[in-house]
């Protein structure tokens, strides 16, 4: 993410990947235990849900706080600096001073919560809420699960992402994982 402050977010567009401002699109959403506020932000799912889906509009949201959604309403004036070398240097070592993650009592109390919504061509929609352990170690579950499914036999070769390769209900076979 440092190697990439100043620069601009994608959203998925008639499958095509298009230029956005950071946080251009935010909303409040019900989680089921707590309403958040989230953001669009230019993380992987814009690619691989689309390889998973085929579907062809994608964005990908994460909880910030109001106020940061606010303030990077102004970013756009400064992103000429957050581009030079050296404040991504600047912030890269910032990163590196400071923990890799959550250490293991952090992430035994923690978890995360996940919102999909999709909407058709008649403007019909569904949308689904899931409660799962805290992501460092939902990914590193997820991990092993499709590893032990790897050795025993169970795939196939080529690039696929794991919702391709094992179906939709796949992250429901990783213990803590619930919907909501």
């Amino acid at each position: 993410m440092a190697s990439r402050l100043g620069e601009k977010a994608v959203r998925r567009v008639e499958g095509k990947l298009i230029p956005i401002s950071l946080g251009k699109n935010g909303m409040w959403v019900d989680f089921g235990e707590k309403k958040l506020f989230t953001m669009s932000i230019p993380w992987g799912d814009i690619s691989t849900a689309y390889v998973s889906t085929g579907i062809p509009n994608i964005e990908s949201y994460m909880s910030v706080k109001p106020t940061v959604y606010k303030a990077l309403k102004f970013q756009g004036l400064v992103n000429w600096l957050l581009r030079t070398q050296w404040v991504r240097k600047f912030i890269q070592n910032k990163i590196d001073s400071k923990p890799a993650g959550p250490n293991f009592e952090e992430r035994k109390k923690s978890y995360s919560l996940v919102w999909a919504e999709v909407k058709n061509q008649k403007g019909e929609t569904l949308s689904t809420r899931i409660k799962t352990p805290e992501a460092y170690n939902l990914t590193a579950t997820a991990s092993l699960l499709i590893a032990e499914k790897v050795l025993n036999g169970n795939y196939q070769s080529g690039f696929q992402t794991p919702a391709k390769a094992y179906g939709e209900n796949l992250v429901f076979e990783i213990e803590g994982v619930r919907e909501i």
